[in-house]
């Protein structure tokens, strides 16, 4: 199967209301994954393929303007039931997300006061730790697909990267 986003609304140039979707590549079956009202993007199936992870919103977005809400980490099981948000207590704009190689975590970074922080949430509990924290910035990470090391580029307004 691949997942994808599609807005399959009667007018889908006038708003966010994206869902994602399955295909099964054997028979060209689409399935809708989640059918909410709000906007859903970046699906990205979990190493063990027992659910779609993605990026949403939390409230409807009912026109084309820009959404000013926070994106939040979702999961669904592959053959779609419930979405269940795992940062909303965050209060924080995820990004840059991924899935830990045993599928327990979700790892991604979040905007805090200027800085920017590496985060995991657990799958099965939703309980968010903060890995990076500080008046610093992780521009980017990589995770080990042997032993759970975490590589990760690091810089402040004290030390710039050399490019």
């Amino acid at each position: 199967k691949i997942a994808f986003v599609s807005n399959r609304t009667a007018d889908p140039d006038d708003n966010h209301n994206n869902d994602i979707l399955t295909v099964e590549l054997s028979t060209g079956r689409i399935t809708a994954v989640t059918q909410t009202p709000g906007t859903e993007f970046s699906p990205s199936w979990s190493p063990n393929g027992r659910y779609l992870a993605y990026r949403g919103g939390v409230r409807p977005i009912n026109t084309k303007d820009s959404q000013a809400e926070n994106a939040q980490i979702y999961i669904v099981p592959a053959e779609g039931e419930e979405p269940v948000n795992l940062t909303g207590v965050l209060d924080r704009r995820v990004r840059n997300y991924q899935w830990s190689p045993d599928s327990d975590y979700i790892y991604f970074t979040a905007n805090n006061m200027g800085a920017t922080h590496l985060f995991r949430v657990s799958v099965s509990t939703g309980e968010t730790e903060q890995l990076v924290d500080g008046d610093v910035s992780v521009g980017g990470y990589a995770l080990s697909s042997e032993n759970g090391t975490v590589i990760y580029h690091l810089s402040s307004h004290l030390t710039c990267p050399n490019l």
